[in-house]
C-alpha cells in the first residue's frame, strides 16, 4: 500500500516535466518547462510524445493489436484449412465421377457391340439394354 502512494506521489511531482515551452524573442529562442516570462515573446506550448501516461496507452494498445492479429492469423488459417479440404473433396468428388462415367461409356459400348452381334431373337433385347446403357451414360455424364 506504501509503494502505490509512493508511486502515485511520484507520478504526481513528475506530470508538470511534461510539458515544454519554447520562447521566442527576437532571434533569440528559449526552452523551459515553465511559461515565458516576456509577454512580448512567442509561447509554443507542447507535450511530450513520449510521457508516461501515453507509452503505458502505446504499449496497451500494442497488446490489444497483437492479439487482435494473432486471432485474425489463427481465423484465416481456419478458413484456409476449411478451403482446403472442401477443394479435396470437390477433386475426389470429380475423380469419382470421371471413373463412373468412363465405367458407363465402357458399359454402352459393349451392350452397342452385344446387340450388333446378337443372333435375331435376342437383337430386340440386346438393342434395348444398348439403348438403356446409353441412356443412363447420358443421364449421369453429360450436362
Amino acid at each position: 500500500m506504501i509503494r502505490l502512494l509512493l508511486l502515485v506521489l511520484l507520478y504526481a511531482v513528475s506530470v508538470p516535466a511534461a510539458a515544454i515551452y519554447k520562447c521566442q524573442t527576437g532571434t533569440k529562442i528559449t526552452y523551459s518547462d515553465t511559461e515565458c516570462a516576456n509577454e512580448t515573446g512567442t509561447v509554443f506550448k507542447t507535450t511530450d510524445t513520449f510521457s508516461q501516461p501515453d507509452a503505458g496507452d502505446s504499449r496497451q494498445r500494442l497488446v490489444t493489436d497483437k492479439a487482435e492479429l494473432n486471432r485474425l492469423r489463427s481465423k484465416r488459417k481456419r478458413e484456409e484449412a476449411m478451403d482446403e479440404r472442401s477443394h479435396e473433396k470437390y477433386i475426389r468428388a470429380a475423380a469419382s465421377k470421371r471413373k463412373q462415367c468412363e465405367l458407363l461409356q465402357q458399359r454402352q459400348q459393349w451392350a452397342k457391340e452385344d446387340a450388333a452381334n446378337a443372333p435375331k431373337k435376342s437383337m430386340a433385347t440386346a438393342q434395348r439394354k444398348a439403348r438403356r446403357a446409353a441412356e443412363t451414360y447420358t443421364l449421369t455424364c453429360k450436362k
